[in-house]
This record gives structure tokens, C-alpha cells and sequence, in this order.
């Protein structure tokens, strides 16, 4: 059919019992020189409807796919037996040099002893018993020739891979099941029938391109390895050693954001720095089978999720669908439950990245771009602060933002009551441990029952004494910290404090509408059964820390700003 003058085909008239899936990926195998600019189909991914009409245009064959059919084929999901053509022309592995091409240079690299090749060796041989296990069914009933060569293959390019970056080996770089994983990749490719299944010669024959596409999935979703940083780095570009502290110490931060309780009950083991540096450095291939493995490999390559922030949001959707098994199990067998944690299938697999952008979308853009910065090693990122820090504009979105929050302000009584954001609790920073408690108790079931964070709220910059209004930055950080062991999550502060605020902002703050507290107490009106009610209200209404109208008389420090 003819639409707007180009050249065009109806894929489901020549294929109408095909799936979408099918649609899809044909495209591509039938030399990639089209894409799919109009689709409609109302039928499910089980069948192709007769009404489906699926467009495709011609381009030069020299033309790679628009990320329109990427996305696509990322959504749908490629069948096993074509991932690899597919994968191959979209990362454009056959313009990268060949290791014949290269044959000096290789030569010279394989005759250079890899530090720690015994390690290597042994946990490859562990990966190929698992990957082996999955192609035998269950049976392990394949030659041990199959199995040494497979072994041989994957052993070979790890380290001509590690001696060309010249890093040593290491069980934290993960590179053993992600190097199963992209074997197999291959092997289905050419899995036409029992007895090619049980031929890993391919590997050696098209070993050049199992290595390129190996460099490319890591170049892609691990680029601070292929960088040779893989552990990030110091001040002036110089490599850190093993474990990667910036990038563990900012993902503590976002499972402190998102799951307090998680974070407390890890941080007594010792030995969990260590499994969650493999976990990501792995890109999650030491906890998936196979299909999960091949599915999140390609959910990240192909997908619209920022690749240098996607890993470490993979690994805490993981760790909070296992979080009461994590919280139920002793010290002595906490370890063990990393080796319980499974993603089985593609679907798994698909589910838990769901997931993921869910949680990537509702979390505060400054830590994401220093997780960014730590995952790709891009430059040196210095230690976090004990909670995240969010824009005004982050804070001040309104009910369609994920950041629904309760403000905590520790400014002295003469500021806040000059002005202050509205559904706020007054709490400064100079107050003891029994008022910080009391304010812990108000805000606990308002939090939890509605859903919100907590942003706390200083003068200026928390890290500075002037910021925090002459009380030590320290005892500001104490005042989170106690939100956040009482088991408050999304808990945040506002970066710049009040004064990072425009005018426009802050035209939009309360400036008249709460008493002082003593009189509050004295006429019972701040009591916690009244606050959780006035609180209670307010979640049914329209939810905004902007001023609507200005209460009057409310009383206590918890303010309901949704009065009209």
C-alpha cells in the first residue's frame, strides 16, 4: 500500500497468523533496511488480529534501525533463536575490529600471565555447569567435551579482555555468568536441532564475534569496566581499587530512601558489600537463569531506561520483593539468602525491570546522577550526605509528583512562623531528644497510612553552620538520622535550604497560619489524635506543600494547607 507517497508493505496481510513478536523482529533479519513508523493492533501478543495493520517504510540498506522499531523489539521481546542477529546489527558489532585483524596485539595480550586466572577458572567453570544444566534440562547429561570447550571459550576472552584493559581478576567484576550468558546467546542462534544444541564449536568458529559482542553488552551497560575503572576513581582520574565504594555507598543511600529497614538489617553482615558489588557489576546474571538473564541483558540494551542508572535500581527491586525473607533470616544466614534470590524467566525478568522504572521515576534526581556518575565512573564523586538532597522544584511539584512528602522544618520558631511550606511539622534543630520523639510519634502513622516522604527543611546549606542557623551540621544530620531509624522512608532534604528558594517559590509558601506552640498545647488543639484526623482530611483533598488559602487558628505545629 502507498502511504504518504513512500513505499510500503502490509507485514500482516503476507503473515497474518504471525504474532507482533514475529512482526517485529522480521524486520530486522530481513536486512534491517526498514522500520515501523504505524502500528495498530488490537489484538494481544498471543495472535495476530485480522484488523491488525502493521506499516513498514523503506530506508538505504546502509540505514540501521530507528529506535522506534528498537523499542519495539524491546517491548515484544525477541525470540530466543534470533536475539543474536538482531543484537548484533543494532549494536553494529560487525563494524568492530576482528581478533584476526588484530592478531598481534591478541597474540601478545594471551601471552601475558592474567593475575588471578586460577579464580577466573574456577568460577567460570561454575557458570558453565549452571548454563549447562539449563541446556541439558536438568539432565547434565552433555559430553565433558562440550563442557571444556565451552569453559576454554568463555576463560579466553574474560582474559583477553582483562589484559587488554589491565585489570586484574576479580569474583567482584561478575564476568563469568555474563560471559555464559552472551555464549548462550550465541549457541541459540544456532540451535536448529539436538545436535547443534550440543555444539559449542560455534563459539570457536565465530569466537571473533562472540568477544566483540561480549565488549559491546559491556560497553553499554558497563562502561566503567570497559574504561578500565571498574572500582571508579580518586581525585585526578586515578583508579580506586575493588569494591567500588562510591557506587556502594550512594546504593545504600537509595535503599535507606526506599526500604530503612533493609539497609539496617545488611549493614551487620560484612560480607554483603561484596555479593551486592557482584550482583551489579554482573548486571544482575548471577542472580537470573538463563531466559531472566538473556531478558534483562536486552531489556537494557534496547529499553528507553538510562543505562547508567538502570543496574542499580534492577538490584533493589530485587532485594525489596525478598525483603522479609532478608528480615526474617539470622546473621550467620543472611549470605544465604543471596543465593535465594532468583529472577527464574523472561516474565520474571520483565517484571522486576517494570518495577525498577517505577522506583527510577520516583526517586530524587541528585541521586540518581551521583549513582550515574559512580556506576560509569565518568569522574569522582565525593561521599553522600546521610539523605538524599531534592530541588525546590522536585518538592514543590505538587500532587502529580512521586516526592509526596511531609515537611520537617528545623529552623528556629521566628523564622518558620515568617514563613514556611504548608503540611509542615516544626521541629528546630536545638530541639532535645524527647521533642524529636514526639515528633517521630505525630508523624509515623500520617506517613505510613498516606504514602508520604519526609523533606526536611534548613536555613541555608545543611553541611555549613549558618545553613543549619548556628546549631552544629551535626546535630542536623542526628535529627535525620533519627527519622530514619525510627523507619521513615523517602526521607530527604531540600538542597540550599529556604534561601535556594526563587521568588516565585517562595510566593507560594504560608506566612500566617500556625500559633505558637505553647499556646497550642495549652488548648489541647495539637494533641496526635487531632493531627492524625486534621492530617487524614487533608490526604482526601488536593495534595500540594503550596499555599491555597491561608488557615487561620489552627493551632500546633502539623499545618493542613488544603483548607478553601
Amino acid at each position: 500500500e502507498e502511504a504518504e507517497g513512500a513505499q510500503t508493505v502490509n507485514l500482516c496481510a503476507v503473515a497474518c497468523s504471525a504474532s507482533p513478536t514475529c512482526v517485529a523482529f522480521d524486520i530486522l533479519l530481513n536486512g534491517g533496511d526498514c522500520y515501523l513508523f504505524s502500528v495498530d493492533v488490537t489484538g494481544t501478543v498471543e495472535g495476530c488480529p485480522a484488523d491488525a495493520r502493521c506499516y513498514v517504510k523503506h530506508l538505504p540498506p546502509s540505514a540501521p534501525p530507528p529506535p522506534s522499531l528498537q523499542l519495539l523489539c524491546c517491548e515484544l521481546g525477541i525470540p530466543p533463536e534470533h536475539r543474536w542477529s538482531v543484537w548484533f546489527r543494532m549494536m553494529r558489532v560487525a563494524t568492530m575490529p576482528t581478533l584476526e585483524s588484530e592478531s598481534e596485539r591478541v597474540n601478545s595480550l594471551l601471552n601475558t600471565p592474567l593475575v588471578g586466572a586460577e579464580d577466573l577458572a574456577a568460577d567460570v567453570q561454575v557458570s558453565v555447569r549452571k548454563m549447562c544444566e539449563y541446556i541439558s534440562k536438568g539432565t547434565n547429561d552433555l559430553p565433558s567435551t562440550f563442557v571444556e570447550l565451552l569453559v576454554d571459550e568463555v576463560i579466553f576472552s574474560i582474559q583477553l579482555l582483562l589484559n587488554s584493559l589491565g585489570l586484574q581478576y576479580t569474583y567482584l567484576l561478575g564476568l563469568p555468568p555474563l560471559g555464559c550468558a552472551v555464549a548462550l546467546l550465541l549457541l541459540q542462534s544456532t540451535a536448529s536441532g539436538p545436535a547443534e544444541r550440543r555444539s559449542p564449536y560455534v563459539l570457536t568458529e565465530r569466537r571473533s564475534d562472540y568477544f566483540n559482542m561480549l565488549c559491546s553488552v559491556l560497553g553499554n551497560l558497563n562502561p566503567a569496566l570497559m574504561a578500565a575503572r571498574p572500582w571508579g576513581i580518586h581525585d585526578f582520574e586515578v583508579p580506586s581499587y575493588p569494591p567500588n565504594m562510591a557506587l556502594l555507598q550512594h546504593f545504600n543511600l537509595l535503599l535507606q530512601y526506599w526500604s530503612p529497614d533493609l539497609l539496617v538489617r545488611l549493614s551487620t553482615v560484612d560480607e554483603i558489600a561484596g555479593r551486592l558489588m557482584h550482583a551489579l557489576a554482573s548486571l544482575l546474571c548471577s542472580f537470573a537463569d538463563p531466559p531472566a538473564q538473556l531478558r534483562l541483558i536486552e531489556l537494557g540494551l534496547l529499553g528507553a531506561t538510562p543505562r547508567s542508572t538502570l543496574q542499580p535500581l534492577l538490584l533493589l527491586a530485587l532485594m525489596r520483593k525478598y525483603s522479609d525473607l532478608i528480615l526474617a533470616t539470622s546473621d550467620l544466614e543472611l549470605g544465604a539468602v543471596f543465593d535465594v534470590m532468583r529472577v527464574n524467566t523472561a516474565e520474571d525478568a520483565q517484571q522486576l525491570h517494570a518495577e525498577a522504572i517505577g522506583l527510577l521515576s520516583a526517586t530524587p534526581r541528585s541521586l540518581l546522577t551521583s549513582l550515574g556518575a559512580a556506576w560509569t565512573a565518568s569522574e569522582p564523586v565525593p561521599p553522600p550526605y546521610v539523605c538524599p538532597l531534592i530541588d525546590a522544584a522536585e518538592l514543590m511539584s505538587g500532587s502529580s509528583s512521586s516526592f509526596r512528602c511531609w515537611v520537617v522544618d528545623l529552623r528556629p520558631t521566628a523564622d518558620f512562623e515568617e514563613l514556611h511550606f504548608a503540611l509542615t511539622r516544626h521541629l528546630p534543630s536545638s530541639s532535645d531528644e524527647a521533642a524529636r520523639t514526639a515528633a517521630c510519634n505525630e508523624l509515623r502513622d500520617i506517613c505510613v497510612e498516606g504514602g508520604f516522604g519526609l523533606a526536611f527543611v534548613t536555613a541555608g546549606d545543611p553541611s555549613t553552620v549558618s545553613g543549619c542557623s548556628g546549631v552544629s551540621p551535626q546535630r542536623v544530620m542526628d535529627t535525620v538520622l533519627d527519622f530514619v531509624r525510627a523507619g521513615f522512608s523517602r526521607v530527604c532534604m531540600l538542597r540550599g535550604g529556604i534561601s535556594s528558594l526563587s521568588a516565585e517559590q517562595r510566593a507560594n509558601l504560608v506566612s500566617s497560619d500556625v500559633a505558637p506552640a505553647e499556646s497550642s498545647r495549652a488548648s489541647g488543639a495539637a494533641n496526635p489524635a487531632n493531627l492524625l484526623a486534621n492530617a487524614r482530611q487533608a490526604m482526601t483533598r488536593n495534595f500540594g506543600l503550596s499555599r491555597v488559602l491561608a488557615p487561620k487558628n489552627k493551632g500546633g505545629h502539623l499545618i493542613d494547607p488544603t483548607f478553601d
